[in-house]
């Protein structure tokens, strides 16, 4: 039997964006998917627009929340799958086989915690890049200096709750820290890296993607280093990076 996996959607005023969404995760061939969609209490109609699909989402919250990793903690808690990954408003899958490529050979017995794959960006201009994410050979190098994935293209094993948590402390990076936590406590014989383009991602007007952000992004990176006990020659390249920007 197929893995259960969890797909989330955060939303909030994205009417604009969410539909293809939407479609793109309930469009996936994968067998056993759970879908949950947290909303942010929209007031422009994304609500609305995401209860024509209600019937096929597996759990619709909407409620005021503190900003996009306390809506993911809340969709991580309502959580039933062993797997989960998310798909923001605005971002899609590259296909329809994607989730079934990912998981195609796992089993629930084997050691696997990590499975990821490529993103390509979508651009204000509209063009896409082709976003390579890490390989396996290039990980460890990868994570003390950015995060090897993008959260659209990663999912966790997520039987241990506690590993997968968002830390609130972080308003941006907070996704790096738990690539960094699973990182540290599983190494790398439990990640799986699938060749293929998992997602697109909208890479403009998101909060990592604003000018005024990036002075508090490297701040971020340089504590999760810290905390996360990465590279010190890393930690010290970002704290000169913070004093000469």
């Amino acid at each position: 039997m197929s893995q259960k996996v969890t797909i989330v959607t955060v939303t909030y005023n994205c009417v604009n964006d969410v539909e293809k969404t939407l479609l793109s995760v309930l469009s996936q061939d994968y067998p056993n998917l759970e879908y949950i969609v947290v909303d942010g209490a929209s007031t422009d109609g994304t609500l609305e627009l995401i209860k024509k699909y209600r019937t096929r989402i597996n759990v619709l919250v909407s409620e005021p929340d503190t900003g996009i990793y306390h809506a993911m903690n809340k969709a991580l808690n309502l959580a039933s799958g062993r797997w989960c990954g998310f798909l923001n408003a605005g971002d899609y899958y590259a296909d329809e086989k994607v989730i079934s490529t990912l998981f195609e050979g796992t089993t629930e017995e084997d050691s696997l915690r990590v499975i990821y794959g490529n993103t390509k960006y979508i651009l204000a201009s509209g063009d896409h890049i082709t976003h390579s994410t890490s390989t396996i050979d290039r990980f460890a190098w990868t994570i003390s200096r950015y995060q090897p994935y993008t959260h659209q293209a990663v999912f966790y094993n997520i039987t241990q709750k506690t590993d997968c948590l968002y830390d609130l402390r972080y308003r941006i990076a907070a996704d790096y820290d738990v690539a960094c936590r699973y990182w540290k406590r599983y190494g790398i014989e439990a990640y799986r890296y699938v060749p293929i383009t998992v997602c697109y991602y909208k890479a403009f007007d998101g909060l990592s993607s604003l000018p005024q952000n990036q002075k508090r992004i490297r701040k971020e990176h340089m504590m999760i280093k810290l905390r996360n006990h990465l590279s010190f020659i890393e930690v010290l390249k970002d704290f000169v990076n913070l004093l000469l920007k």
